[in-house]
């Protein structure tokens, strides 16, 4: 039987992006003008920013890096016997 427990489901894979790099991210975003604010009564308030729309490079290189690690989870996930879902890596635009 598979686990329900999302703690079951969460993998760490160290350095999957160099240090300089998300210190980079971070900074940018810490500077963007394109921050949105959300504000949600009796919920969560946070900040978001576009990446898609207002970062095209970072967005691409993210996706690619998710894509990689996508499949890297699944591999790991059935290895660890910790869910016995089936894993197909995600393509963009795919319907």
């Amino acid at each position: 039987m598979a686990s329900t427990s999302l703690a079951d489901h969460i993998i760490s894979f160290t350095d999957a992006l160099p240090p300089a790099v998300c210190e980079a991210l971070i900074a940018r975003f810490e500077a963007s003008a394109d921050q949105e604010p959300r504000q949600r009564d009796g919920g969560h308030s946070f900040v978001q920013l576009d990446i898609t729309r207002c970062w095209p490079e970072e967005s691409k290189m993210l996706m690619q890096l998710f894509l990689s690690y996508f499949a890297r989870y699944g591999e790991a996930a059935t290895r660890s016997r910790r869910t016995s879902t089936s894993w197909t890596t995600p393509r963009p635009g795919a319907s």
